[in-house]
C-alpha cells in the first residue's frame, strides 16, 4: 500500500487488537507514530485496549498522554478503554476517578464498574452506581443484571437481588438467559431459600444446566437439607446419563462441541 490513511493504519491495528494479538497492535502504533500519521480516537481506544491485555499499565497511560496531546484525552471510546484497563489490572480505584472524571457515561461504562465493583467483593458499592445509573437516565442490559444479581449473591442482599431480576424482565422487559437463571438461583440458595430456588430451577425446564444444579446442591450441603440434596443428585444423574447417551449417537468429532453446550444450558439436542 504506497500510502496508509489514519482508516488503514487503525484497521490493522485494531485488528490485532481484536484477535488475541496486543503486541502487535502495540509495534503498530509505534510505526504509526514513526511515519507521521495522526492517530485518531479510535487508534487510541485499541492501543489503549491492547496495553491493558499485556497489563502494562505504564504503556496505557503514555499513551493517553499522547492523545492529551491529540486532544482526544476526554474522548468516550479512549476514557472507557483506559478505565478497561485499570479494571483489567486490578485498580478500581484508578477506574472510579477516570469515571468521574467522564463528561459523559453510557451503559458500557456503567457496566463496567459495577462489574469491577461486583468481581472485588465491593456489592453495596455496586448497587448503588446501579441506583445512580437509573438516575442519569442511562438504561441497563442484560450484563447489568448478571453483575448486580453475582454482587448481591456474594454479598448477602438477597432481597434486593430479587428485585432487580424481578425488574430487570417486568421494568426493562430484558429476558433472562440461563447465567441470569444460575445467578438467582445461587442468590437464593446462599440466602437459605431453598426451596424458592428450587422452585425456579423447576421453572426453567434447563435440564441441561449443570451449573443450576451445583449451585442447588452446594446449598443443600451448606443449609444440611438432605432431602432436597437428594433430589438435586437424582436430576443431576438423569442429566449426566442423557447427555451419554445423546453423545453415543453422535461422530467423535461433534461430541466436545455438543457436551459442553449441554453443560452449559444452551439447547438441547
Amino acid at each position: 500500500m504506497p500510502h496508509r490513511s489514519v482508516v488503514s493504519w487503525t484497521a490493522m491495528l485494531s485488528g490485532y487488537a481484536k484477535n488475541g494479538r496486543p503486541r502487535e497492535a502495540l509495534e503498530l502504533f509505534v510505526l504509526m507514530l514513526q511515519s507521521g500519521a495522526r492517530p485518531n480516537q479510535f487508534t487510541f481506544g485499541s492501543t489503549v485496549s491492547s496495553c491493558a491485555a499485556t497489563g502494562c499499565v505504564r504503556s496505557g497511560e503514555q499513551v493517553h498522554a499522547c492523545a492529551a496531546k491529540g486532544r482526544f484525552a476526554g474522548d468516550m471510546v479512549v476514557q472507557s478503554a483506559l478505565m478497561d484497563m485499570h479494571l483489567r489490572c486490578g485498580s478500581v480505584v484508578d477506574a472510579r476517578r477516570l469515571f468521574a472524571e467522564m463528561p459523559f457515561r453510557n451503559v458500557i461504562s456503567w457496566t463496567s464498574l459495577i462489574t469491577a465493583c461486583a468481581q472485588n467483593g465491593l456489592g453495596e458499592d455496586a448497587v448503588t452506581l446501579f441506583d445512580r445509573m437509573e438516575e442519569d437516565g442511562v438504561k441497563p442490559n442484560d450484563v447489568t443484571f448478571l453483575s448486580l444479581l453475582s454482587a448481591c449473591s456474594h454479598s448477602g442482599m438477597m432481597n434486593r437481588g430479587v428485585e432487580f431480576f424481578k425488574s430487570m424482565m417486568s421494568k426493562y422487559g430484558i429476558d433472562p438467559r440461563a447465567k441470569h437463571y444460575s445467578s438467582a438461583i445461587d442468590l437464593l440458595a446462599r440466602g437459605g431459600q431453598l426451596e424458592d430456588a428450587w422452585r425456579l430451577v423447576q421453572k426453567t425446564n434447563a435440564e441441561s444446566n449443570s451449573s443450576m444444579y451445583g449451585a442447588m446442591l452446594g446449598a443443600c450441603k451448606l443449609h444440611g437439607n438432605m432431602s432436597l440434596g437428594e433430589a438435586v443428585a437424582k436430576n443431576i444423574f438423569s442429566m449426566i446419563l442423557r447427555i451419554q447417551q445423546i453423545m453415543r449417537c453422535l461422530p467423535t468429532c461433534m461430541q466436545n462441541h455438543v457436551y459442553g453446550r449441554m453443560l452449559r444450558g444452551q439447547g438441547n439436542c
